[in-house]
């Protein structure tokens, strides 16, 4: 293995699922203490294991993956610069990940190996976003590639799935300009909502809370 995983938790169980979760932000580590909980063998990545600064990180999740062999995989991974010179950070923070899995599921759909793929989005992508043009535009590039792996991937082992969760107080929400005077409640946190209905989303449907 390339780099090693910040985190992992092994459990004794009948039936053992893997879990893989990219990224280490807010949700990352919300979604990982709750697996945890249920009993799944749950590793969650920082930028010391996956950077996806590069294409070279491409090979770098290969050898994780090969690794750990997760029956599910979240892609948490997100940034919002908004700087001209941060379009490439966007890039390959905000689209190339989901790239990379779409390369991998091609590997598992030939070889028969079940995985469930959800890719965490946001409300911004596919639509104009003034204060964050550049975080909208390349999160629109996962939507475009996630709407083709569920035609690609349909009746194989892999299933591809889109959880578009509302702005988080504790997210990305916090980098835009004056969300600190913003104030958003949720009788029901959308991340244990998500949680409840994660491992039944069927494959290609696009989930909002």
């Amino acid at each position: 293995m390339i780099m090693s995983p910040i985190r992992s938790e092994l459990h004794q169980s009948s039936q053992i699922n893997r879990t893989l979760i990219l990224g280490n932000g807010f949700v990352a580590k919300k979604l990982f203490k709750k697996f945890k909980s249920r009993g799944h063998v749950t590793l969650c990545t920082d930028r010391l294991t996956l950077e996806f600064s590069g294409i070279d990180d491409y090979q770098k999740l290969i050898a994780v993956v090969d690794t750990f062999q997760p029956s599910m995989l979240i892609n948490t991974i997100g940034v919002l610069e908004e700087d001209f010179e941060a379009f490439e950070k966007n890039f390959w923070s905000n689209g190339f990940p989901a790239w990379c899995l779409f390369e991998i599921s091609k590997e598992y759909a030939k070889s028969e190996r079940k995985l469930k793929i959800i890719l965490i989005s946001t409300t911004a992508a596919g639509q104009p976003r003034i204060k964050y043009p550049l975080y909208a535009a390349t999160k629109s590039f996962e939507l475009a590639l996630f709407k083709t792996a569920s035609e690609y991937f349909n009746k194989t082992s892999v299933s591809w799935c889109m959880v578009t969760l509302p702005a988080l107080n504790g997210g990305l929400r916090k980098r835009i300009e004056g969300a600190s005077k913003m104030n958003f409640k949720f009788s029901n946190d959308p991340i244990d909502k998500m949680f409840l209905h994660v491992e039944n989303f069927d494959h290609g449907e696009l989930v909002e809370f």
